[in-house]
């Protein structure tokens, strides 16, 4: 037996308005993900590789272009700092973000140090959040 209830097509159009679309997966995710998402499905392995290798070959050039500044920036840091960032490529980690139009300027606050008790600062980027104890 089926049951269901009978809409005149004009009554169907009224009932489905009132309902709204329906939501798309898509939707819960951040603009900048959905680009990723977008860009890969836009391209088959081949072109996903091809896109991947371009980066990193930027990446590895801005390595070399910027080695004179994460020089510079490491010798300016307290000798403490520096010991624990010296591994860090700090100018290409901020020039990367700054490509990104990122607003924290994350490596200022990892050439300072954070601080470990009181209010963590707002960043910027994710939603405010209250956590109780």
């Amino acid at each position: 037996m089926k049951t269901g209830i009978h809409w005149s097509p004009q009554e169907f159009i009224e009932k489905a308005l009132e309902v709204g679309r329906p939501i798309l997966v898509e939707d819960i995710f951040p603009v900048d993900v959905r680009r990723a998402i977008w860009c890969c499905v836009g391209r088959d392995e081949a072109q996903t590789a091809v896109h991947r290798t371009e980066v990193i070959k930027k990446w590895i050039s801005l390595i070399g272009e910027l080695e004179h500044k994460e020089v510079e920036l490491k010798s300016s840091l307290p000798t403490r700092i520096a010991e624990v960032l010296k591994a860090k490529r700090l100018v290409l980690f901020k020039t990367l973000l700054e490509e990104a139009n990122h607003p924290d300027d994350l490596v200022a606050d990892l050439c300072k140090g954070f601080d470990l008790t009181g209010r963590l600062p707002e960043s910027g980027v994710f939603k405010q959040k209250f956590r109780g104890r």
